[in-house]
C-alpha cells in the first residue's frame, strides 16, 4: 500500500520489517541529538506498533519514506496528534538518516503531509514542534510557511519552540495596522529604567539573537513579528536578503525590491495607507534606512506610525513623522502575502 509519491519520493505504511532501517536513524546518537536520548531496540520497536495503532485509530500516523530511485528506506514523516503545550494538535513530523538530511528530502516529505493533512484528513492547521535549538527542523518549518506562534517551558526540551500553518491564510494590511498599533502601545521595550527586556517575542524568530543583542536595535523586528503576528508569512531570512535578516532594516528593501508581489514606493506622489510599512533615513545615526515602521494614519503633512525603539528610547509606541525628506520608502505587502506561495 502507497499513501503517497512526491518526485522523488514514496510513502508507505510501516511494516515490521522495517525495524532494521528504523533503528539505523533511532539509534543514531547525531540523529537523535534533539531527543533524551537514542533509542533501544526495544523503543524503536514501541515507536513502530505505536504507528501501526495509529493507522487503525487515527487513519493517519508517521509513515515510511522510500529513496525512489534505489528503494531504500531513508526516514519516516506523517502525521500525529501531538500534545502541545495541552492541545492535541495535528503535527506533521520527520525523522531522517543522517546520510540524506540536507538534500531536501525532509521539506519534500512533509510538504506532500501537509497537503493530505488539509486535502484528506480537513484539519485546519496543522503544527510542527520541537526543542528550542533543534533549527535544522525549523528550517524545514520555515520553509513549509509556517510561523513561529509561541514558546514555552517544557521539562523535556527546557523550551519547546511551536510552529503553526493555517489551511487559509487570511492576513491583510488593515490587520497588521491594527496588530502594530496593538503592540505599540503595549509597551515593548528592552532593559530600561531598571525594567527587564520584554522582548522575547520578537527575538524568537530569529536564530542565535536574544534580548541583551537585540537590546536597542529591535526596530526592524518590530516590524517582522507585527508581519507574522498579523497573519502574513514571512521567512526571518529570505533568500532575497543577502544583507542581513528581517531584524534589519536594509532587508526590508531588498526584500521589496527583488519580489515583484511587493510594492515599493518612493514617496513623491504616493500616498500610504495603514498597514504600509515605512523606512526612514538619517533617523537615529546620520545612515540611511536606518529605521522603520509601521503606517496606522497618514494626514497630508505627516504620518502616525507604530514603531519598535521609539526615539531610540528601547520602547514601542506611535509617533507622528513629518513627510519630508527622512522617509525613505513606502513598503506594501499585497493582501495575504506568502513568500512561500
Amino acid at each position: 500500500m502507497i499513501i503517497g509519491e512526491t518526485d522523488r519520493l514514496i510513502l508507505r505504511p510501516y511494516i515490521l520489517e522495517d525495524f532494521a532501517a528504523l533503528h539505523a536513524i533511532f539509534s543514531d546518537p547525531d540523529t537523535m541529538r534533539y531527543y533524551p536520548s537514542p533509542f533501544s531496540e526495544e523503543k524503536t520497536r514501541q515507536w513502530i506498533r505505536r504507528n501501526l495503532r495509529r493507522y487503525e485509530e487515527d487513519g493517519f500516523g508517521l509513515w515510511a519514506v522510500i529513496l525512489k530511485e534505489t528503494g531504500q528506506l531513508i526516514g519516516d514523516c506523517g502525521i500525529t496528534l501531538q500534545p502541545i503545550h495541552g492541545q492535541m494538535l495535528p503535527e506533521i513530523g520527520y525523522h531522517l538518516h543522517r546520510d540524506f538530511q540536507g538534500r531536501g528530502y525532509a521539506t519534500e516529505a512533509a510538504r506532500f503531509c501537509v497537503k493530505l493533512a488539509f486535502d484528506t484528513f480537513r484539519f485546519p492547521a496543522v503544527y510542527c514542534y520541537m526543542k528550542h535549538d533543534n533549527w535544522p527542523s525549523m528550517g524545514v518549518a520555515g520553509r513549509l510557511g509556517m510561523v513561529l506562534t509561541e514558546i514555552y517551558p517544557d521539562p523535556v526540551n527546557e523550551y519547546t519552540r511551536v510552529f503553526r500553518l493555517n489551511k487559509e491564510t487570511k492576513a491583510s494590511r488593515k490587520i497588521l495596522a491594527e496588530t502594530a498599533k496593538q503592540l505599540a502601545l503595549y509597551p515593548l521595550h528592552g532593559s530600561v529604567d531598571g525594567k527587564e527586556s520584554n522582548l522575547q517575542p520578537l527575538v524568537q524568530h530569529f536564530r542565535r539573537w536574544d534580548v541583551q543583542k537585540a537590546d536597542r536595535l529591535w526596530c526592524a523586528a518590530f516590524v517582522y513579528h507585527a508581519c507574522i503576528t498579523a497573519g502574513f508569512q514571512i521567512p526571518f531570512s529570505p533568500e532575497e536578503c543577502t544583507l542581513c535578516s528581517l531584524a534589519g532594516v536594509p532587508a526590508w528593501e531588498e526584500l521589496a525590491q527583488k519580489d515583484s508581489r511587493i510594492g515599493y514606493h518612493l514617496p513623491a506622489g504616493f500616498e500610504p495607507q495603514p498597514g504600509d510599512i515605512v523606512l526612514y533615513d538619517h533617523v537615529f545615526c546620520d545612515q540611511p534606512h536606518d529605521h522603520i515602521g509601521i503606517v496606522i494614519e497618514n494626514h497630508p503633512d505627516h504620518i502616525l506610525a507604530a514603531e519598535g525603539n521609539i526615539g531610540n528610547t528601547n520602547h514601542s509606541g506611535l509617533i507622528q513623522r513629518k513627510k519630508d525628506e527622512h522617509i525613505r520608502c513606502y513598503i506594501r505587502l499585497p493582501e495575504n502575502y506568502s513568500w512561500y506561495a
